[in-house]
């Protein structure tokens, strides 16, 4: 990866001592400074190299005085050259740093260009306002390199599988596992990503055990555990925990998956299943949250408040769960407050948010899962000035 830190210093002849000074100072901050009276070696082609070096440097410090900006020669032609250079870049950038090392006019021509006067004040101080300069432009240089990297990063996952059946004790314990780790984990972020999920899975895998062994434990002490079988076959059912996966969105902008877990523990009346949804945003990577999403405008949580539960409410007819579409004994007391909270399970796909109510959030058991998706433009159309919407709408769709 390029460090961008190399510095042609251009100076005249007269003011080598000055040049020097800086030289020294540049290579103490980890700089790569050209300077000719250092890096010319005898029998090369010193037109060559000098133009060379300065095709290639990532900084351009001009020693200004009242010599070097009266002189014609060489001098004039770097200065031409380094403005010639500096049309490539953005008007943003720094790249051109005049220094003036005594009372000297500045040519019209570089005049643009925010200077620095080390004769005025202290030079360390001078010296210190051009490290600073330098720093903040090649730290820009790194993150543009960092942002190509990681766009350019496949987003290729492997599937982690973690499969036990424990016979020690009656009933059996069976685990199944799923998940999946990004390959290229060269990409900062989709590292950090891997350790989000298996801070996700294992948790859940660790606590099934510790609960799993402490149940059996209690039970071998109080009951009996007979076979129904010569093959084993338990009279009381295992304790089973699966976990799986699944993408919505993978791209180099949004990835957005969600986890499923499916467990039971013997003897329960029924098993438990739990999706939970997980969405980021990359470049840089951070958590996409619900109020993030809507830019914590209270107004929008109202009117997405509103629209799921008229979702909520076609679903619960379609299921039988409700035979009239007014009816809302389904939707457990307390279940479905005004807040946040409420909606902060979800995932993202290109078209639409899709919020996740397990059984029991706000339902019986039975009524199981209710899965509500709500268009990006559903909103917008309602709340235009939605920006952190609309640019999630536009990831998800590039």
């Amino acid at each position: 990866m390029k460090n961008y830190n190399k510095v042609f210093i251009s100076y005249a002849k007269e003011d080598i001592e000055a040049a020097n000074k800086l030289y020294d100072y540049l290579k103490r901050f980890c700089f790569e400074p050209w300077l000719d009276k250092k890096e010319l070696l005898p029998g090369q082609d010193w037109n060559y190299e000098i133009r060379k070096a300065l095709r290639e440097a990532d900084f351009i410090v001009l020693m200004l005085s009242n010599i070097s900006v009266a002189k014609r020669g060489y001098v004039q032609r770097e200065y031409k050259l380094a403005l010639k250079y500096y049309e490539e870049k953005l008007e943003s950038d720094i790249y051109i740093i005049p220094c003036k090392i005594n009372d000297c006019d500045v040519p019209e021509s570089l005049s643009k260009y925010q200077w620095v006067e080390l004769y005025r004040r202290s030079e360390k101080d001078e010296y210190y306002q051009i490290i600073q300069s330098l720093n903040i432009q090649q730290q820009k240089y790194l993150n543009v390199d960092k942002l190509k990297s990681i766009l350019n990063t496949p987003l290729e996952y492997k599937e982690i599988e973690i499969k036990e059946m424990i016979k020690e004790i009656y009933p059996y314990t069976q685990i199944d596992i799923n998940y999946p780790q990004f390959i290229h984990t060269e990409n900062i972020e989709l590292k950090i990503l891997n350790s989000i999920i298996e801070n996700i899975i294992y948790p859940i895998y660790t606590n099934y055990k510790l609960y799993s062994a402490q149940s059996l434990l209690s039970n071998s002490l109080t009951s009996d555990y007979t076979l129904n079988s010569e093959e084993g076959d338990l009279f009381n059912s295992n304790n089973e925990l699966e976990i799986t996966y699944s993408f919505n969105m993978l791209s180099q902008s949004i990835i957005s998956f969600d986890i499923w877990r499916d467990c039971y523990q013997s003897g329960a009346a029924h098993g438990y299943k739990y999706i939970k949804g997980h969405s980021y945003v990359l470049n840089p990577l951070e958590e996409i949250t619900i109020e993030k999403l809507f830019d914590n405008e209270e107004s929008v949580l109202n009117s997405f408040h509103e629209i799921c539960h008229e979702k909520l409410k076609d679903d619960a007819l379609n299921r039988e769960v409700i035979e009239n579409r007014e009816e809302e004994f389904f939707i457990l007391e307390d279940s479905y407050p005004l807040k946040w909270e409420t909606f902060d399970n979800f995932y993202l796909t290109k078209n639409a948010i899709t919020v996740i109510f397990n059984p029991y959030e706000i339902a019986a058991y039975s009524c199981g899962h209710f899965i509500v998706s709500i268009n990006y433009d559903e909103i917008l159309s309602i709340h235009p000035n939605l920006k952190n919407l609309r640019k999630i709408k536009e990831l998800c769709n590039q």
